[in-house]
């Protein structure tokens, strides 16, 4: 490269690098990504099965050679936060990409065509936002038997009105914006207007918007399970934590190290998403 050569700055880069200013966002990357490489090497490095029956029940962290303990029925803690990842993260990736198809879908629409289409999709939009989300989300659940797939729908269709009005307003702000116009008069089609030309312009804000989601999802599915309605076929970090709820006094490690670990993801997440917020929105970038 020569001497006084401009390397040129994309969008992507500028984002990048401001996230990387944020060191909160850098801190909750690392922390999401160690909870990741946990959930899916560490039963490769931790070899024990979190529904055997190891020891007595309750012991406290470090006795019997357990390094967090046993819940109340004598199984290796440790095992269960390491294995309980894998529940807790794909119930909520999968409730997190149902509520933004959900929710970007019915936005786009509505947005796009306005009119009728938009009266119509936005009642039922409003119809999903006024019912209470825990007990329809519980109601859901209880109708198609508690298991991972069930749970995460019911988040999925109690989640969506949220992305799905964000996606309106983008579109009807967009759609009014002289690149379009011009799109539309030389005869592109309303399908390739919608998912070529407006939906990427109106990333940014979805991309915060999903990866806010999925904490939310991560943290709704721990509560379902925490109220006994999760799989409990499947070990999860909610189970755990309700499972171990009337030993709480008595082990107080049973239910809080799941806790704590299920709020140390969500945080994550959380710190994530307003990293990406700050990233790619270019006046909060500037500050």
């Amino acid at each position: 490269m020569t001497d006084g050569a401009v390397v040129a700055r994309t969008p992507f880069t500028d984002a990048w690098t401001s996230f990387c200013r944020n060191r909160a966002a850098l801190f909750g990357l690392l922390l999401i990504v160690t909870i990741i490489f946990m959930t899916l090497f560490g039963p490769l490095i931790y070899r024990v099965d979190p529904l055997d029956i190891v020891s007595a029940p309750l012991l406290p962290p470090g006795e019997d050679g357990l390094p967090l303990g046993t819940d109340y029925l004598g199984r290796d803690l440790l095992a269960g936060i390491i294995n309980g990842g894998r529940a807790s993260l794909a119930v909520g990736l999968s409730a997190a990409l149902l509520t933004m198809t959900l929710g970007v879908t019915v936005g786009a629409l509505a947005g796009f065509y306005g009119g009728w289409v938009d009266r119509a999709l936005m009642r039922i939009t409003e119809f999903f936002q006024v019912l209470p989300p825990l007990i329809l989300a519980m109601t859901i659940v209880l109708l198609f038997r508690p298991s991972l797939a069930s749970v995460a729908v019911s988040i999925g269709l109690v989640s969506w009105p949220t992305p799905a009005r964000l996606t309106r307003a983008e579109f009807m702000r967009i759609r009014e914006l002289d690149y379009v116009k011009a799109a539309r008069a030389m005869g592109a089609r309303n399908a390739r207007l919608i998912w070529r030309l407006i939906l990427p312009n109106a990333a940014p804000p979805l991309v915060v918007a999903a990866t806010l989601t999925v904490g939310a999802a991560i943290l709704f599915e721990g509560g379902l399970s925490f109220l006994g309605l999760g799989d409990s076929n499947a070990v999860s970090w909610g189970l755990m934590m309700g499972m171990n709820r009337p030993y709480l006094l008595d082990a107080w490690w049973a239910t809080t190290l799941p806790g704590v670990v299920l709020f140390l993801t969500v945080l994550a997440v959380s710190l994530v998403g307003d990293g990406l917020n700050d990233a790619l929105n270019p006046r909060l970038r500037e500050r």
